[in-house]
């Protein structure tokens, strides 16, 4: 379901996500198993075996699928973990990191 607040459009969670402290833990799991090779502009990722930076950010579906098979996230965590996972990564990127 959805809401409204101002013009954003946000999901209201009516569901339970796991604790934070699980959350941080996979998305911890993601961002140090996950290698960019700047050289070829590759990132190796453990959902995904390579995708090139400008293709990065359609890996939704795969990290989708990963996630709810090795860590029986849900939809939501899915989503949440996604869009903080999606940022750090192109913060490294955009750093150099």
């Amino acid at each position: 379901m959805y809401g409204n607040s101002g013009n954003q459009l946000y999901r209201i969670n009516f569901g339970r996500m796991k604790s934070n402290k699980y959350l941080d833990k996979v998305l911890d799991f993601y961002v140090r198993n996950t290698k960019i090779d700047f050289g070829s502009r590759t990132i190796f990722t453990p959902f995904i075996d390579k995708i090139k930076f400008e293709a990065y950010m359609f890996g939704d579906l795969m990290f989708g699928y990963y996630s709810e098979k090795h860590f029986g996230l849900t939809e939501d965590e899915i989503e949440y973990l996604w869009n903080d996972y999606r940022n750090i990564i192109k913060g490294k990127i955009e750093d150099g990191e």
